[in-house]
């Protein structure tokens, strides 16, 4: 509970900072932290998937070169989602069911994109490499669900954008 708190309150300062800086819809807020949230989870199911499936071997470690581009991906996505999708327009059903689609195609997207950038990185990747993908992608899935279904309530409750 303790380390939510923490996690919540650094992405709140996080995005103040950037609220100072360019000036965000509440949307975009949200989805922020939703993906300040996503971006912790993958560091730490991909940390575990290492060191359970790979076993840490030397070999493994490339696997973490890939959460920075995806989550540089996420965010850019975010910020664009927050900001040109007509939020506004929608009754709160609307915002829901967008908000959970959104928040898991920019999952989607930047998984695929983030472990495709570290296939350029190193070259041609060994099936373990893929099938740990599908295994990441299989596990996380419903804790994205999760997320994103947590992110579309809190975007329909909003009655100002």
């Amino acid at each position: 509970m303790y380390l939510c708190k923490k996690l919540i309150h650094h992405s709140l300062l996080v995005i103040n900072h950037w609220s100072l800086v360019i000036i965000m819809k509440r949307s975009t807020i949200y989805l922020f932290i939703a993906l300040h949230i996503e971006v912790a989870l993958i560091f730490a199911g991909l940390t575990l998937l290492l060191f359970t499936y790979l076993r840490g071997e030397p070999g493994s470690i490339p696997i973490m070169t890939n959460i920075l581009p995806a989550s540089l991906i996420s965010f850019s996505l975010g910020y664009l989602a927050g900001e040109y999708l007509p939020w506004a327009k929608l009754p709160p059903w609307g915002r829901f069911w967008l908000g959970l689609g959104v928040f898991y195609a920019i999952f989607a997207i930047s998984s695929l994109l983030g472990f495709y950038v570290m296939g350029l990185i190193y070259g041609n990747l060994s099936d373990d490499y893929w099938r740990l993908f599908y295994v990441f992608f299989l596990f996380t899935s419903i804790l994205i669900l999760l997320i994103g279904g947590t992110l579309g309530t809190a975007l329909s409750r909003l009655k100002k954008f």
